[in-house]
């Protein structure tokens, strides 16, 4: 009970000392003093007549509260990646699994229950109208895109209660209050980083991580990689290496079998108890005799009872091409016998297809003797000239005598055009590190002789290969140990550049230097007597081998495929998809951005039409690419006119997938929910924690006052004191 008019205790106060005189007064009179204690009984009734008035016109009232509720929302999320199609329990997949979980622990259509939102994810996170429209066996389980969902649903402590009331106005569910979230997964997420998940559970927001599926699966046998060069000569041989894993595997035997264009070629069988989790590798011995894009598939045949069948197949791509042909200008200022082993070896080579130029300084009683001098007499004069060349190897010469313009094309038809240049050592104005043209200094991948007092037999010995020299096949180590005589550097010390490497040494001492300057690349052979690598006894020998590798390594953009730059990568988020990016120049080698280029993957693949990005950049996108390597061809023209082709083998090796590894990931999605201050249960373990989201919320509670004053009562019994009080005084003779 409250007094709602109640105007304050010094306001009380002053009336009642008001009322008290005044009744005191007002009793005072000899009639009153007749009536001796009636007169205090009548004064006493009197003042608490006028003090019930007065409680009266201060609202004498109840306070009453009144709550209005609404039911909870809480986001029910399952993963629906392929990994949960996996029937490792009962018979049925995983998903089923969680969804009748869903439905008999945490009630949905009961109206004690907090309202769901279904939501599923895989590559990304989408809602869904029920359990019915999940959509199933996605390609990927993206669980970060599942607590960006869960962000936007977060009940901030600030203006809840109004966006609650706000909310009632609205029939939607979804305007309720978001109570937490439920998220069924087996916790093969494509980032197992639990600290890069945000803290997003607490009071307000539980989360529950629920593992669906078994740690322990029967057998399972997967083809991890297939690993197969991606571009072979014709007539040649190959291996291609199957890495096979498996677990749970008791006992027996499994055939792999390797397809190419789906025939089947070669079958091997394998112990399956000599399976770990890194598996044993399986060699096949394959020969390249049919042109064109070969499909190499690996499969593994299991038993029945295979809960993952799904990762038993793996493909790549070989493309079987004929030996390129190279053009390559020799051209030299001396004659020696080095230059002609040099010219010698390369006529041997048969993707060689040579242009030699001899510019030598002879005496000139030996031009009266020779009325023939045998090669041209000078380096092309303007870029075009060099551009009809794939390699262009320098013999000693005069570098700092050739003019401007053949010095802008020399560099040019490196930086712009994409090609390799050779050098070879000479003596004093001969030597390619004393060079002072800066373009020409930018081609050096190693200047600036440091002169070594030491005699020359101190640098001599056996050449090593280094681990690049090694990878890039330009030489083997057992072409090296094959050298019948001991070889020495021709420079004892030269200073390299930072962004050049090394192929090759000599007791520490760099006898091959390579680096990249623009689209092409450098090579300095730093060898003396050269010529004691040539055998004619065996096609040239050693030398023949070395600059066979050498011009194949620093050529590799042969003049057909010079106007277009082709990359290839896979996409982040879809690893099927592949983006296939081209850079288009024209004669000049400038970047072209109104050519029109065309992509076809494959032999028999459809073509697409790149679209144009910025700057002579064009793009496309290829989807379904499951194979670890691809075959496109680029072509592009502009205005009729062909500008040139390009074709790319790239090896794109799948990512790990959904089903390379199928079991239940339970210590991830614990320590997951520890980081994120969530709770993890197993389905089969869920029991009361799918009770505890609370399911009703109160969004308004208002306070009512309610005056105890307009009551019959009250009324009646104030008149039937007023009444008596008249009686009273009647009686008394006072009235």
């Amino acid at each position: 009970m409250i007094l709602a008019n109640y105007p304050g205790h010094l306001a009380t106060a002053a009336m009642l000392l008001a009322l008290t005189g005044v009744v005191a007064f007002a009793y005072r009179t000899r009639n009153l003093r007749r009536a001796k204690i009636w007169r205090w009984i009548f004064a006493a009734v009197r003042v608490a007549v006028i003090l019930a008035i007065l409680v009266i016109l201060w609202n004498p009232s109840n306070s009453r509260y009144t709550e209005t509720t609404q039911r909870n929302t809480v986001m029910a999320v399952f993963d629906t990646s392929e990994s949960m199609s996996v029937p490792d329990g009962n018979g049925e997949t995983r998903l089923d699994e969680a969804l009748k979980a869903f439905q008999t622990r945490f009630r949905p259509g009961d109206p004690e229950s907090p309202l769901f939102r279904i939501h599923g994810f895989d590559t990304r996170a989408y809602e869904a109208d029920s359990p019915a429209g999940l959509r199933r066996w996605g390609e990927q389980s993206n669980l970060q895109r599942v607590f960006d969902l869960l962000k936007d649903y977060i009940p901030q402590k600030e203006g809840l209660l109004q966006r609650a009331v706000a909310s009632l106005n609205d029939a939607d569910s979804s305007q309720s209050r978001m109570a937490g979230a439920v998220i069924f997964t087996d916790g093969q997420a494509n980032l197992k980083l639990p600290g890069a998940y945000p803290a997003l559970s607490g009071e307000e927001f539980p989360i529950l991580l629920v593992g669906v599926g078994s740690a322990d699966l029967r057998g399972d046998v997967a083809v991890r990689s297939i690993q197969a060069p991606a571009r072979v000569q014709i007539d040649t041989t190959y291996t291609a290496d199957i890495l096979v894993a498996g677990q749970g595997i008791t006992g027996g035997t499994l055939e792999v079998e390797l397809l190419r264009n789906g025939m089947s070629v070669a079958r091997k069988t394998l112990d399956a108890e000599a399976l770990e989790r890194e598996g044993a590798v399986v060699t096949f011995d394959l020969s390249a005799v049919v042109l064109g894009e070969q499909v190499l598939t690996a499969r593994v045949k299991t038993s029945a009872d295979e809960v993952n069948r799904a990762n038993n197949v793996l493909s790549t791509v070989v493309n079987v091409v004929e030996d390129p042909t190279i053009e390559v200008l020799f051209y030299s200022q001396v004659a020696s016998t080095d230059i002609g082993k040099v010219r010698q070896a390369l006529v041997r080579d048969k993707k060689v297809r040579l242009d030699f130029g001899l510019d030598a300084v002879v005496k000139p009683r030996l031009i009266a003797s020779n009325t023939r001098l045998q090669g041209s007499a000078s380096l092309p004069s303007s870029p075009s000239g060099y551009y009809g060349y794939d390699v262009v190897i320098l013999g000693p010469c005069e570098l700092d005598g050739l003019s401007p313009e053949q010095v802008d094309g020399l560099y040019s038809f490196v930086a712009d055009r994409g090609g390799g240049l050779v050098l070879l050592p000479g003596r004093a104005q001969f030597a390619p590190t004393h060079v002072k043209s800066p373009k020409l200094r930018a081609l050096l991948p190693a200047i600036e002789e440091r002169r070594s007092a030491q005699p020359d037999t101190q640098w001599r010995g056996v050449p090593e290969l280094t681990l690049l020299g090694s990878s890039s096949r330009v030489l083997s180590m057992d072409d090296l140990k094959a050298l019948p005589v001991v070889t020495s550097p021709y420079y004892s010390a030269l200073t390299p550049k930072p962004a050049s490497s090394i192929l090759a040494e000599v007791k520490d001492t760099p006898i091959l230097y390579v680096h990249r300057v623009g689209r092409g690349q450098v090579a300095l052979l730093n060898v003396r007597r050269l010529y004691e690598w040539y055998n004619a006894d065996v096609n040239g020998g050693l030398l023949q081998r070395l600059l066979s590798g050498l011009t194949t390594y620093v050529g590799r953009v042969p003049e057909s495929e010079s106007a277009i730059e082709v990359f290839a990568a896979r996409d982040a988020e879809d690893p099927n998809t592949v983006t296939v990016d081209a850079l288009v120049y024209d004669e000049g080698f400038r970047r072209v951005a109104d050519a029109s280029v065309l992509l076809t993957v494959g032999a028999k693949g459809e073509t697409l039409r790149m679209d144009p990005t910025v700057d002579g950049r064009f793009s496309a996108d290829i989807h379904g690419v499951r194979a670890e390597a691809l075959v496109a061809r680029v072509s592009a023209e502009r205005n009729g006119r062909f500008l040139g082709e390009r074709v790319v083998t790239a090896t794109l090796p799948l990512p790990r997938t959904e089903m390379a590894n199928v079991a239940l990931d339970a210590a991830f999605l614990k320590e997951l929910a520890t980081e994120t201050g969530g709770e993890y249960r197993h389905v089969s373990e869920l029991g009361e924690v799918a009770d505890a989201f609370e399911s009703m919320s109160t969004v308004r509670r208002v306070q009512e006052t309610h005056s105890a004053w307009p009551r019959w009562p009250v009324f009646l019994t104030l008149c039937a004191v007023l009444s008596t009080l008249w009686f009273a005084r009647r009686t008394v003779g006072l009235v």
